[in-house]
């Protein structure tokens, strides 16, 4: 019971690690928005592949900065992704990729089976820290900002707003987060799809 439930004996998904691997290289990556220690960046998908590929091997995008106001245009998931991430951290943030997966392949199965007025009475549960998605969740807004996908009425967000990079840090790997930021904070900390 110790990897699922906390000191006060309630469900509890713990948060993967997000520490990228040992050694140090003392190396900051120009491009990696974490500031990385590692000499090279990989493409990464701003949105999980993990999630992308639930919906399928296309996808229709709109509201971007390099599409005309009111267009959208079928993509193919493999394009969707960006330079913005070094090896190292694009391989320690991929845990909540696997965790935002999770979520949407449950998601997307219980809303089948409402579709199909699923009759069996059968009960499941899926476990998941809901702390990890809230992290993807920062990790998707970081990744369309850094992209320069991220856009209001066309104009790049990136080219007139900041984020504050330290509490980007302290969020991933010390597990800290700014009174009032986040939107799972003040909630349960666990979520649990039940049918």
């Amino acid at each position: 019971m110790r990897e699922c439930c906390g000191p006060s004996g309630h469900l509890r998904k713990q948060v993967p690690s997000l520490i990228p691997p040992a050694p140090v290289t003392e190396h900051a990556q120009s491009g990696c928005y974490l500031a990385s220690t590692s000499p090279d960046l990989s493409a990464e998908h701003y949105v999980s592949k993990s999630v992308l590929e639930l919906i399928g091997d296309t996808t229709a995008i709109d509201g971007t900065p390099w599409l005309a106001q009111g267009e959208r245009r079928k993509i193919g998931i493999n394009n969707l992704t960006a330079r913005i991430l070094c090896r190292r951290h694009n391989t320690s943030l991929s845990a909540l990729d696997s965790v935002a997966g999770q979520f949407a392949k449950r998601f997307l199965t219980i809303l089948e089976e409402l579709t199909r007025r699923y009759l069996s009475r059968k009960q499941s549960m899926v476990l998941l820290s809901g702390e990890a998605l809230e992290l993807w969740m920062l990790k998707v807004a970081c990744g369309l900002f850094y992209s320069r996908n991220a856009a209001k009425s066309g104009a790049r967000l990136i080219d007139d707003h900041l984020i504050d990079e330290q509490s980007v840090l302290d969020a991933f790997f010390r597990n800290k987060w700014k009174d009032g930021c986040g939107v799972f904070m003040k909630l349960h900390k666990v979520t649990a799809l039940r049918l």
